[in-house]
């Protein structure tokens, strides 16, 4: 669409019609308090201060439907420089704004199915330690201190369960967990302890040297996916 210097409608388009709502016939040659703001505005601008004008997004309504699109203007000058009116190019952004709403759905499905993967994982690991343990207690039911790493085992691995659970259920309202200093070889003891009979079972000796001085590290030790989460 195009104004002259005085703010009147000179041109209107088809494409314009249709996505303002207005006919061409009753637009033309008349004053800019005609159009929608976001246009007139613009266009006033332009003719005012002799500049192009972009706004990357506004609403345009049709009287039935409000779209987003992004509007540009520029002057008209004769060849001594003189305003003698303003052109406005705008266009329909629903398109684009429809692709940018299905981007955000597929990256919405992807960080789902990469946490539906991280849940199996998380809950694979203590299931391992406490099948492990429970197909070994037949045969080692008299070995007391197996039976005291069996209940200790279990219970802290079923624990561990219960805790993403409840992680789980606040995952609509996530916030930062609390970092609080931990001894390092905590954590690794507990792994090495869940997956020894694992290793037993498959005749691989595992040994392990912690040594004496704890490893004091910022961490999350309670809250951790496996034996270590995060660690700074």
């Amino acid at each position: 669409m195009a104004v002259d210097a005085s703010g009147q409608v000179t041109l209107f388009n088809r494409a314009a019609a249709q996505l303002t709502g207005l006919a061409g016939e009753s637009v033309r040659y008349q004053p800019l308090s005609v159009l929608p703001a976001c246009l007139s505005e613009m266009l006033a601008e332009t003719i005012a201060g002799g500049g192009a004008r972009t706004q990357p997004e506004a609403e345009l309504s049709d009287g039935a439907t409000t779209r987003p699109i992004i509007c540009a203007t520029s002057p008209l000058h004769d060849q001594a420089g003189v305003v003698l009116g303003a052109v406005a190019v705008f266009s329909d952004l629903t398109p684009l704004k429809a692709l940018e709403v299905e981007r955000q759905r597929a990256e919405r499905l992807a960080y789902f199915e990469m946490l539906a993967s991280g849940i199996a994982h998380e809950i694979k690991n203590p299931l391992v330690a406490v099948k492990t343990f429970a197909q070994l207690l037949p045969r080692r039911q008299g070995d007391e201190r197996f039976v005291a790493d069996f209940g200790r085992v279990v219970g802290r691995e079923i624990a561990k369960i219960e805790r993403l659970l409840d992680r789980l259920r606040v995952l609509s309202r996530p916030g930062e967990r609390p970092h609080r200093p931990i001894d390092v070889r905590a954590p690794m003891t507990d792994a090495i302890e869940a997956m020894r009979p694992v290793f037993a079972e498959k005749s691989i000796v595992l040994s392990s040297a912690m040594g004496q001085v704890p490893i004091t590290v910022l961490g999350d030790h309670v809250g951790a996916r496996g034996p270590l989460r995060q660690l700074y």
